[in-house]
């Protein structure tokens, strides 16, 4: 469900809505079996289960409606980061 109040243009979404909207997308990923790909399940880092648009401080964490901004991406370096040193660790 997505809806918003006069308080906040921002849209307000939660975590099912995200995994109901892109589980095909999900189900597509979860296929492939290959040894050097990995998927990294990102809405529990975005969504608690409110998924938030901006920091606390108000800072936008995506561009766009599918975009991360600088400040959203860095919220996913440390999970994209240990996933690659794991898949460097299967070599």
């Amino acid at each position: 469900m997505v809806s918003s109040n006069n308080s906040d243009i921002l849209p307000q979404k939660y975590l099912d809505d995200y995994l109901s909207e892109n589980n095909y997308i999900f189900d597509s990923l979860d296929e492939i079996k290959l040894e050097n790909f990995s998927r990294i399940r990102v809405g529990d880092i975005f969504c608690d289960p409110d998924c938030r648009f901006k920091t606390e401080e108000g800072v936008p964490l995506y561009f766009d409606r599918y975009h991360l901004t600088k400040t959203g991406s860095e919220l996913l370096y440390p999970l994209v980061f240990n996933e690659i040193a794991n898949l460097s660790l299967k070599k």
